[in-house]
Parts: structure tokens; sequence; C-alpha cells
């Protein structure tokens, strides 16, 4: 057995119930996904991306690379902010557009 599979194992028999809410939360972010991509043009694209970066930090961290899953977090926090911008900047934009400042 190597470091990263007896890290594996250790951590989800003392930590399992951590563990298992981690895998609720990352199941909730699933069903709050916009439906209809229409709805949130930018949004629904980077929700997923960033469910794979949430997926992805909760293996890697299981396996004690803490750092490369704090990176993961960060990705998705980084795509879902940008995303968030657009989608405001698109919705004030198609809003407002004969707002004229005087």
């Amino acid at each position: 057995m190597n470091l990263p599979t007896d890290v594996l194992l250790r951590t989800t028999d003392h930590q399992g119930m951590s563990v298992d809410a981690a895998r609720v939360q990352l199941h909730a972010w699933v069903f709050a996904l916009p439906v209809d991509a229409r709805e949130a043009v930018f949004v629904a694209g980077s929700a997923l991306g960033a469910n794979d970066e949430f997926q992805a930090a909760l293996v890697i961290a299981m396996h004690g690379w803490f750092r490369q899953a704090a990176s993961c977090l960060r990705t998705a926090l980084d795509a879902m902010t940008a995303a968030t911008a657009y989608s405001v900047t698109v919705a004030v934009s198609t809003l407002l557009p004969q707002m004229t400042i005087t």
C-alpha cells in the first residue's frame, strides 16, 4: 500500500462524517444549477466546471494533498466569480440599453 492510499483510508476512517457531509453538499450544488442555460448564459457552464473542481478537491484532499485541493477550490471560486460578473454585465446592458447620463 502506498502513502496516498493509506492517507485515504485513515481519513475516511476518522473523518467519515465530514467526508459524507461534503459529498451531500456536492450533490446539493448539482441540484442548485440553473435548469435552463438561457437563464444564466455564463453561469451554467461555469457551475458545471465548478462542480468538477469540487469533486476533484474532495478526492484530492482525502488523499492528503491539501494544497492541491485548495487550488481546486480557488479555481471554482474564480470561475464562478467571473461568470457572475459577466452575467451581471450582460443583464445590465440588455435591461438599460437606452440609458443616458445628463
